[in-house]
């Protein structure tokens, strides 16, 4: 489910399914969440969105910053894009310890199918 004001929700077929079989809300409950568990993701403004690929949603947004519309890609199972958010990582001549191995991979991956470099990491 998506809102074009809020950050998108993830939530199982099956369990829309089996919720829409059972009674709704009856009251106003507050403004906390309720009914079907779900799993909120940064993916605002989105004004359309559909399946791509087996690897990727196709969405049609609007830049919150400078209004334009953008027609951009999100990779499945991690519904972010790493260009949207500044991160420790992008200092110029960070050094990923060791540890951070598989989240260096990651980002690397996630900047290539952004069409960026594909590192800031020297030691690659």
């Amino acid at each position: 489910m998506n809102n074009k004001n809020q950050s998108a929700q993830l939530m199982m077929k099956n369990d829309v399914i089996k919720a829409s079989k059972k009674e709704g809300l009856t009251k106003f409950e507050g403004f906390g969440k309720f009914g079907m568990k779900a799993t909120d993701f940064p993916m605002t403004s989105i004004m359309q969105l559909a399946d791509l690929d087996g690897y990727h949603l196709l969405t049609l947004r609007r830049n919150v910053d400078n209004g334009n519309i953008e027609l951009v890609s999100y990779l499945k199972n991690l519904y972010f894009r790493l260009s949207d958010f500044e991160s420790e990582y992008d200092v110029p001549g960070y050094e990923y310890p060791e540890s951070q191995k598989m989240m260096r991979d990651i980002q690397n991956m996630m900047r290539k199918d952004e069409g960026h470099e594909s590192s800031h990491d020297k030691n690659l």
